[in-house]
């Protein structure tokens, strides 16, 4: 499925329908942020590098092993360049 396609249909609370249908098919826990991620063609270790920490700790927080502070969503969100609310770019897929 191209990216594009990920982003055409939004539910009225915010969140992506595709982009949720996505994420449960690879397991993840962020779908919209796995989009945008995806749409940009960044990885976690690229993420972790940006942001001066340890890949491990990238990837244990986008699985839910770790708290997801918000400073570190902040941090995230500014290296994406996006102006999407953090409630919607973190909205979990189990949710």
């Amino acid at each position: 499925m191209p990216v594009e396609e990920l982003f055409a249909t939004v539910d009225a609370d915010g969140t992506l329908k595709k982009a949720t249908e996505f994420a449960q098919k690879r397991n993840v826990l962020f779908p919209n942020l796995d989009a945008e991620l995806e749409k940009q063609n960044i990885t976690y270790l690229e993420i972790s590098q940006r942001l001066g920490v340890h890949k491990s700790t990238i990837a244990q927080k986008m699985r839910g092993d770790l708290r997801l502070d918000e400073k570190t969503a902040l941090a995230i969100r500014d290296l994406l360049g996006v102006d999407t609310p953090l409630e919607v770019l973190f909205a979990r897929a189990d949710d």
